[in-house]
């Protein structure tokens, strides 16, 4: 059996409303550290304690009471997102796996959750997990979630370091850039037999029903890698 594991911003759709990082920037008299702040802290608790609120307002200095009430974010899928999503689903069970603040990151999923739902079997962001991509441990606690081994999953991103180094250096079977940013992909990527690159989610799917016809989808990684030096698949 096989997974997959999706990103959720640039692949599903775009995030709306600000960014926790933007919001936090206003908010500082000494904001240089606001995106780190939101990726190492506030991606990675499940929910602000106020021990952590008063560390990140003391770090950026903040004055309490300027902090907002309440966090919001929304989020909304691509017109070919839903179909998309329902193919992969025939191939394997999919969890979306996105790197997300705890600062409105619930009304952000539970709009992923309106709009895809239907053909997620789970949503793991990162503030759940207690850990972001690339760490290894964000595949590695998906991978039950999901009934497999973490060398059974598929990974599918928009991100050389998050979404493909990750996935590759936690066991991932395959890892498939969406390249709907337009990043370079470095040769030694391209070149990888774990590694494909397209241009969307559906362009993504079709792939991946194509390497399912062919068998190719259920090789191992040892597999994938002997078949691309014209050898025998790897036992």
């Amino acid at each position: 059996m096989i997974a997959f594991t999706v990103d959720v911003g640039g692949v599903l759709g775009d995030y709306t409303g600000p960014r926790v990082a933007d919001v936090l920037t206003d908010l500082a008299q000494a904001p240089a550290n606001a995106a780190e702040i939101d990726r190492e802290l506030l991606s990675v608790v499940p929910t602000l304690s106020s021990v952590l609120k008063a560390t990140v307002c003391e770090r950026l200095v903040i004055n309490p009471a300027d902090w907002p009430k309440q966090w919001s974010g929304g989020f909304q899928a691509y017109p070919e997102t839903a179909a998309a999503l329902k193919a992969l689903a025939e191939l394997g069970p999919v969890g979306a796996l996105p790197n997300l603040s705890t600062l409105g990151g619930e009304a952000r999923m539970a709009e992923v959750r309106e709009q895809c739902g239907d053909y997620l079997s789970g949503i793991f962001p990162s503030y759940r997990l207690r850990a972001r991509k690339p760490q290894k441990r964000c595949w590695r606690r998906a991978a039950p979630l999901l009934g497999v081994r973490v060398g059974d999953l598929i990974h599918i991103g928009d991100r050389v370091p998050e979404d493909i180094v990750g996935a590759l250096n936690a066991g991932c079977r395959l890892a498939v850039l969406t390249n709907t940013r337009g990043v370079v992909v470095p040769d030694r990527y391209r070149e990888d037999p774990r590694v494909r690159v397209v241009d969307d989610l559906p362009a993504a799917v079709e792939l991946l029903t194509e390497l399912s016809v062919t068998g190719l989808l259920g090789r191992s990684r040892r597999s994938h890698v002997a078949a691309a030096r014209g050898g025998p698949p790897g036992r």
